[in-house]
């Protein structure tokens, strides 16, 4: 029971990490996604958590499971459901899309600095990718005892954490400066030397759709 208990607090806050990472590399590389699709994500997140909340009492996250010791390390071997599987694709779904998202960012990305930011990113994301695969097609003997997928987390947290503080991804001042010019009358684009467009304001987009 008290192993049961400290999964449902783990999934409290790991059920949101592959599509808190999508929507964050998704604003860092320019993606807008419509409200609606994340609404229904967040809702179908919330669905999922109510299964687990409720793991004895149905077969559709966890079909079986069985607690067992393993030497000292206490272990809960389990064979997924399928709402299981339809989240754990989903989150493949997540993992590959933050791939695409950033490395094809990292290919465009003219500027030096925003280039290797994006570069840490793409570490954090891999090691997150990496973790996935590991544990769900347990390529490692410690992923049948053990969620690997929580080194993922802690590897792709620290290389996320790199990434905002030196590069000053959550600096308000850049923030203001982008604000103030995103809301000016005239319209403005930039483009760089190879004619590619790199940025512009609201009053270009409504000028030029």
């Amino acid at each position: 029971e008290t192993y049961v208990t400290a999964l449902r607090i783990g999934y409290f806050g790991r059920l949101w990490v592959g599509l808190s990472m999508t929507l964050f590399i998704a604003e860092v590389c320019g993606k807008a996604y419509p409200s609606l699709v994340k609404a229904i994500a967040g809702i179908f997140n919330m669905f999922v958590y109510f299964f687990i909340l409720n793991l004895e009492n149905n077969r559709l996250y966890y079909k079986h499971m069985e607690f067992k010791m393993v030497g000292d390390f206490p272990t809960l071997p389990h064979s997924g459901g399928l709402i299981y599987y339809v989240y754990t694709f989903l989150n493949f779904f997540y993992a590959i899309l933050c791939v695409y998202l950033i490395v094809r960012a990292y290919i465009r990305e003219k500027n030096d600095t925003a280039k290797k930011r994006n570069l840490v990113l793409i570490i954090a994301v891999f090691s997150l990718v990496a973790s996935y695969v590991i544990y769900f097609f347990k390529l490692v003997q410690l992923a049948r005892i053990f969620d690997v997928m929580i080194i993922g987390y802690a590897v792709c947290t620290t290389f996320m954490l790199i990434a905002i503080v030196k590069y000053k991804m959550l600096d308000t001042t850049a923030a203001a400066k982008n604000y103030v010019v995103d809301e000016l009358s005239e319209g403005i684009i930039v483009v760089d030397n190879d004619n590619n467009v790199n940025y512009y304001n609201k009053p270009a987009q409504k000028l030029f759709p």
